[in-house]
């Protein structure tokens, strides 16, 4: 084979081949492909800049969805007329924002639903409202009212509880957060929440004197009497009216009558409101026995407030206690005949009637408010219904109760409670007790009747010869409200008299816990668990040593632990808190 022939062949042989493009097989939905190694071994690879575009794309697409249905729901499903498209779109990034301004939205409809007597929309949208804007303080107020409207007590402190940190330069709610905390009974938890804020030293110097007086005022309610004078003179309230009148109250309460007038009468050029002073005079010279300065009292007091009615009612009581009855029936008449026209005034005359039980003058009152269409007709005949019953005129009474039945005003379902447990009494003074105690037990079943309601009831029926109804509505008050004391204390006094000792041990170790107990009636219970007729009585020594301990806290620390005050301090009035 020639030379050349040879070269041509060999470097044939030596080129390097052309290589053939791996043949890619997409995947995954075209996000990848897979393909074949020149080693035969099979690999994928990612197409990175599609699945971007592709995930841009979707992101796109669910903020847009997610969006429109931001927007739908907010502007029709909760009528948030303010919502906007930019709003929706920017809602993730600016969410915190945009909740707040949904959320005083909604309080601000709250406000005009309330107006229009549109009470449960309102309530729903406050609701709403407050869990979104959490600084809105109107919001956390009107809700809290709401609250304690519908005897959800513990819901309308925990809404002002979440609202302290932007609200405590707020006078109105820290007035109502702390009336409900007193009207609990949480007195330390009042303590260490008004303390805490007088420490960050409020602005508001109104905030400031109201938050001490509370705390001087708790303190005198368990007898800390030295503590609430600290806390007055701290905060300079030694000078103003409300400080002057605690520090007399304190006096009083410590038996010491002429120091509590002399407070008085010393500081009276330091105060302008002269109105609450006159009147704590008024009852200090009434229990004193002195009529001749509580009557003098309360006609500076008419002077003070000629235009109020209050005044020129407690000035009749004073006349009446004095025992000057002509005196008193005068003037009567002719705070009558002045007021006969003025409903809200004629109200006050109407529950003095009821109180003394003036059968006539409360006829006429009735007849009046009738006749000229008075709006709280409600009012006028559950006072004259009581009326009947204080006087001893039941058969009047279940006919008047039955004449109200018949004509079934709209007022009757919202005092339904009152009005059962008036009935219930007349019934039993008339001998029809399968009546009185059917009625008693629809009471009790309801569950909605204010504890001392049910003590004013219990002590009707007590009065009536009918024990096991008083103990059973007893019984009833204190479930539904444990700290309840006025009702703790009746309901101890029962058992006690009646010798029951089942449940004595837990009512007295929770009376003694509480503010200022009936030394009186704490003193029998001791006196009377050493006897043999409570012998049984669970955790007597215990109960025993617990009482003797208070007693000696007492003496060793100087506070007034114990009330001097007669434990049966109440009328029995059913429409007291009606």
């Amino acid at each position: 084979m020639p030379e050349d022939k040879i070269i041509s062949q060999n470097s044939q042989t030596n080129s390097p081949k052309k290589e053939i493009a791996p043949q890619k097989y997409p995947t995954m939905f075209g996000m990848a492909y897979r393909y074949r190694k020149p080693n035969g071994t099979w690999a994928v690879k990612l197409m990175f800049g599609k699945i971007f575009a592709v995930t841009f794309s979707l992101f796109l697409i669910l903020l847009l969805f997610k969006s429109i249905f931001i927007y739908a729901f907010f502007k029709y499903q909760r009528d948030y007329s303010e919502m906007s498209v930019k709003t929706a779109l920017l809602y993730p990034l600016n969410r915190s924002a945009t909740n707040t301004a949904i959320g005083d939205y909604n309080i601000k409809t709250a406000k005009e639903l309330l107006a229009k007597g549109e009470f449960r929309q309102a309530f729903e949208n406050l609701l709403r409202g407050v869990n979104r804007s959490h600084k809105n303080i109107e919001g956390k107020k009107m809700l809290a009212q709401f609250f304690f409207m519908m005897n959800k007590h513990d819901d309308a402190m925990n809404v002002l509880k979440r609202g302290l940190p932007y609200a405590y330069e707020d006078l109105a709610y820290m007035r109502l957060y702390t009336q409900l905390l007193i009207s609990k009974m949480e007195d330390e938890t009042l303590i260490n929440v008004c303390k805490s804020i007088l420490e960050k030293n409020p602005k508001n110097e109104q905030v400031k004197t109201y938050l001490a007086m509370a705390v001087a005022t708790v303190y005198s309610m368990h007898g800390m009497y030295n503590d609430s004078k600290e806390m007055i003179v701290k905060y300079g309230l030694d000078k103003t009216t409300p400080g002057i009148l605690r520090l007399s109250k304190n006096e009083w309460e410590q038996g010491n009558r002429d120091e509590a007038v002399n407070i008085i009468a010393n500081n009276i050029n330091l105060m302008r409101d002269l109105d609450p002073v006159y009147a704590l005079l008024v009852n200090y010279y009434i229990l004193l026995g002195d009529y001749a300065k509580a009557r003098q009292y309360g006609s500076l007091r008419i002077l003070e407030k000629p235009l109020e009615i209050a005044p020129r009612v407690d000035y009749l009581r004073s006349i009446a206690n004095s025992g000057d009855k002509k005196a008193a029936e005068e003037e009567l008449k002719r705070l009558f005949e002045a007021n006969k026209s003025d409903e809200k005034n004629l109200i006050h005359i109407a529950n003095y009637a009821a109180d003394s039980g003036n059968l006539d003058l409360m006829r006429k009152i009735y007849d009046n408010a009738i006749e000229k269409g008075f709006s709280n007709t409600a009012q006028y005949c559950m006072l004259l219904l009581e009326t009947f019953i204080t006087c001893k005129k039941y058969d009047d009474a279940i006919a008047f109760s039955e004449d109200i039945i018949k004509a079934n005003p709209k007022w009757l379902n919202r005092n339904e409670n009152v009005f059962t447990s008036l009935r219930a009494v007349a019934y039993l003074a008339k001998g029809n007790t399968n009546m009185s105690n059917a009625l008693i037990n629809e009471i009790i079943k309801r569950g909605t009747v204010n504890p001392r309601t049910l003590v004013a009831t219990a002590r009707r029926f007590a009065m009536l010869g009918e024990p096991k109804t008083a103990h059973k509505l007893y019984v009833a008050a204190v479930e539904k409200d444990p700290m309840h004391q006025y009702a703790l204390v009746r309901l101890i006094q029962f058992e006690l008299d009646a010798g029951n000792s089942s449940d004595l041990n837990k009512y007295i170790f929770r009376l003694i816990n509480m503010r200022r107990p009936p030394r009186d009636m704490i003193m029998s219970a001791r006196k009377k668990l050493l006897t043999d007729r409570f012998i049984f009585t669970a955790e007597r020594e215990k109960i025993i040593n617990a009482i003797d301990a208070v007693f000696d806290m007492e003496k060793a620390s100087g506070n007034r632990i114990f009330s001097d005050l007669p434990s049966d301090y109440d009328n029995e009035k059913i429409l007291s808190t009606f």
